[in-house]
């Protein structure tokens, strides 16, 4: 799903884990997702609903989701590291 600005993307009941910079205080996934994005060492974050916690993450290789209920994961869009695959396929000779 997209912010309403726009900025960034989430989704229900994930996480990144890993790579913390900060952890801070929030009132919900969209004030987590903007706090990640003023920052620019930024990438992903996690917001736990129950805890109001919003985890600030950065990260330099590809990154997948884990499946954690009650939370909301989410990255900003030019900033995501994309996963590049290139598959050789050689002709039989």
């Amino acid at each position: 799903q997209r912010s309403p600005d726009q900025s960034f993307n989430w989704d229900n009941d994930c996480d990144f884990v890993g790579k913390e910079t900060n952890s801070i205080i929030v009132t919900d996934h969209f004030d987590c997702g903007k706090a990640c994005q003023v920052r620019g060492n930024c990438n992903y974050f996690s917001f736990v609903k129950k805890s109001s916690v919003c985890s600030l993450k950065v990260n330099n290789s590809f990154v997948t989701a884990s499946t954690k209920i009650g939370a909301v994961c989410g990255f900003i869009p030019q900033r995501q590291i994309f996963k590049e695959e290139i598959v050789v396929i050689k002709a039989d000779d």
